[in-house]
């Protein structure tokens, strides 16, 4: 609960980016259904923008991590209990975005069909973002993540 503004934020711009998506796919550009490109700018914005979200699970403490290891916390039962914490918030905010896409734009497809792979591509990012954050100091994160 600590982190809800956080939360809020990215929530915001998650559905932000699927409102944006969804209008220039449905009415701006006129996307046909069967595209592979608006599928692909999708999942490259849930990608980049979850995988920035989980950035701050532990680099954001790093400091705390050091001093709590070297006085003999378990670093697996650490690394556990954050990515099992985080991925409520990854599933949330993944079907945020997916829910707010699939609204507008009504793709033709069931939404289990159409959630699953954002859903996979959500855990992909987020594993991403974990790897990220455990080696580079959290200032350099984001842009690495973006690379």
């Amino acid at each position: 609960w600590r982190m809800n503004r956080q939360r809020s934020l990215f929530a915001a711009a998650l559905v932000l980016g699927g409102v944006v998506l969804a209008v220039l796919d449905r009415w701006l550009v006129e996307t046909p259904k069967w595209s592979a490109m608006a599928l692909l700018n999708l999942h490259t914005c849930i990608a980049l923008l979850l995988s920035i979200f989980c950035l701050q699970i532990f680099g954001s403490d790093q400091p705390v991590f050091w001093r709590e290891s070297a006085s003999g916390m378990s670093v697996p039962a650490y690394f556990q209990s954050r990515v099992y914490m985080n991925s409520f918030d990854v599933v949330v905010l993944s079907f945020l975005f997916t829910a707010t896409y699939f609204v507008i734009c009504q793709p033709g497809v069931e939404f289990g069909a159409f959630f699953a792979p954002f859903l996979l591509t959500a855990f992909v990012a987020s594993g991403w973002g974990y790897f990220v954050s455990t080696v580079v100091p959290p200032k350099h994160g984001p842009f690495i993540v973006s690379l």
